[in-house]
């Protein structure tokens, strides 16, 4: 698809001087925005609308076509307005016209997200809202031809999106935090992902578990980096990661594949919610979550594996403390192969005895060290 994004960068601002060129991990606050649009796998093209010489000069820095505002839409002037003098002004057509607001740096979605979900329910124009759902306009969406039209479509859909607005210091601050938090979790994705592949290739290669069409189930998936490298592996699989930690979450959602399927709460020998926490050395490290962990605690939902509809081939299991449990839940593992698991590297509870000796009780026979902790079990 075609698609033209529109980045209203204004320069003045009441609350916050210069908000849209204010550094931001290195960057001018609006070219988040424009690095946003890039990332699509659509052809895009991205244009800043200012009147200001400084966002003019800034995106000659970065290779991004500036258009002039005219004054007469500068000021307290309506957003659409500025979109649709831009596209009266051009003679190109596009399929869709994208509008970032460039004070929403922390977007939730990546824009084709946001697409897809247009397309797939029919909307004419879509618009995100806040979490208490207010419009926001981090993202809008309309199809090229009713913008241009000046037509009112009946089809207006709207999206959620946690993006922080920037209008004081303290908002920059915020968005700033969560964004070097971003940027750890990507490096730590990737430096994970390569052990995971590592892994799971001998699991296929050297030790043969590659059965047809394999159900793989991947329990405490945290930030996805099993999950990727699994779907990289066994292309033909379906995949179930089971995730109960809202942080991990939205790390998961944003891998899109259809042989990917979510399951928003993690597995046990019984349904309830429990208690997880992570200690207070350990916040930047997602995989510090545990059952038995009593600081920075949170309510999740857990399940029963048991009453689970799938019967994976293959199960990879890095709960911290939680295996033993879910290891008493014998239907679940009825069909299982192989059992990519990580033991509890401070065995403080006596748990790596009781998830060896149910692994037993199950048919398994302990193969090797895959990694540090990780043993791969056989059946």
């Amino acid at each position: 698809m075609k698609i033209l994004v529109i980045i209203p960068t204004k320069l003045d601002s009441t609350r916050l001087e210069k908000k849209n060129i204010r550094d931001l991990g290195g960057i001018p606050m609006f070219i988040h925005s424009v690095d946003y649009a890039k990332q699509s796998k659509h052809q895009v093209s991205i244009l800043v609308s200012s009147d200001s010489s400084e966002v003019k000069s800034i995106c000659e820095q970065y290779g991004v076509y500036f258009d002039e505002r005219s004054k007469e839409l500068c000021g307290d002037t309506e957003v659409v307005d500025v979109y649709l003098d831009v596209v009266n002004r051009i003679s190109h057509d596009y399929d869709l016209v994208v509008g970032l607001q460039p004070d929403n740096p922390n977007r939730s979605h990546a824009l084709d997200v946001c697409i897809d979900y247009m397309i797939e329910n029919k909307y004419d124009d879509l618009i995100t809202v806040n979490p208490n759902y207010k419009r926001s306009g981090s993202v809008r969406i309309f199809k090229y031809e009713y913008l241009k039209s000046g037509q009112v479509s009946k089809r207006l859909g709207c999206i959620k999106d946690d993006a922080v607005d920037v209008h004081y210091e303290s908002d920059l601050e915020l968005v700033k935090e969560e964004l070097k938090k971003r940027l750890y979790t990507k490096h730590m994705k990737y430096t994970l992902k390569n052990g995971a592949l590592k892994q799971i290739g001998e699991l296929k290669q050297k030790y043969g578990v590659n059965p047809p069409n394999p159900i793989i189930a991947d329990i405490g998936a945290n930030i996805g980096y099993f999950s990727e490298s699994f779907l990289e592996v066994y292309p033909e699989c379906e995949l179930h990661a089971y995730e109960p930690q809202p942080d991990n979450l939205n790390e998961l959602r944003k891998l899109e594949d259809s042989r990917f399927i979510i399951h928003e709460y993690g597995l046990f020998d019984s349904d309830g919610e429990f208690e997880i926490g992570m200690r207070s050395d350990g916040k930047l490290n997602n995989g510090t979550y545990s059952i038995f962990n009593k600081e920075n605690l949170s309510s999740v939902p857990f399940k029963n594996a048991n009453n689970e509809t799938i019967r994976p081939h293959i199960v990879k299991m890095d709960v911290e403390g939680a295996e033993a449990n879910i290891l008493e839940c014998k239907d679940f593992f009825s069909e299982t192969q192989a059992i990519l698991i990580e033991l509890v590297y401070k065995d403080d509870f006596g748990m790596n005895k009781k998830t060896e000796d149910n692994l037993k009780k199950l048919g398994f026979k302990y193969n090797c060290h895959l990694g540090k902790n990780d043993q791969l079990w056989l059946r």
